[in-house]
């Protein structure tokens, strides 16, 4: 099997994962918080190792679809399709970048949820949402992008250098 062939196999696996992780809210009902970090998470985790094992293309295909999948799962509003893909696809360039770890480890969370917050902020001015329930919902969002982008990046990072980077 040629690489093109396996990358977009392991592309297609990342992905039907990712959709799988997103669909655990309807399994195991929890609070919201604990359910953003425990979905986010693992949802980010594919989409790292997207950044290891496929294509940029490949793994930009994966942020795009997962997005709007959750869209048709009734997971997120229409609005946030474009926000919540633009998001993880910076998550994945970051990723692509090599050199320093600081990159992989802060770089990639901060700029995901940099692209995010500016896409929200951007949604909820165009839906006319009042300003006390903004600060209130981006107060939750922002650490809690950010620390599932961290965690995510470490998970992916160890279970990468186990079963061997791109091959």
């Amino acid at each position: 099997m040629n690489l093109k062939t396996r990358q977009l196999a392991r592309g297609a696996l990342l992905l039907a994962l990712g959709v799988m992780c997103q669909q655990l809210r309807l399994l195991i009902p929890l609070p919201e918080p604990m359910m953003t970090f425990i979905i986010g998470s693992l949802v980010n985790i594919c989409l790292a190792l997207c950044s290891v094992y496929t294509s940029r293309l490949l793994a930009w295909v994966v942020c795009v679809a997962l997005a709007c999948i959750a869209f048709l799962q009734g997971h997120i509003i229409g609005a946030l399709v474009p926000v919540i893909a633009l998001g993880n696809g910076m998550f994945v360039e970051m990723l692509l970048i090599p050199g320093e770890k600081k990159v992989r480890y802060v770089g990639a969370p901060c700029a995901k949820t940099l692209v995010m917050l500016i896409g929200l902020c951007g949604v909820f001015y165009m839906l006319h949402f009042p300003m006390p329930m903004v600060w209130k919902m981006l107060s939750v969002f922002i650490p809690t992008q950010f620390f599932t982008g961290l965690v995510s990046v470490l998970l992916a990072d160890t279970i990468a250098d186990r079963i061997g980077r791109k091959s």
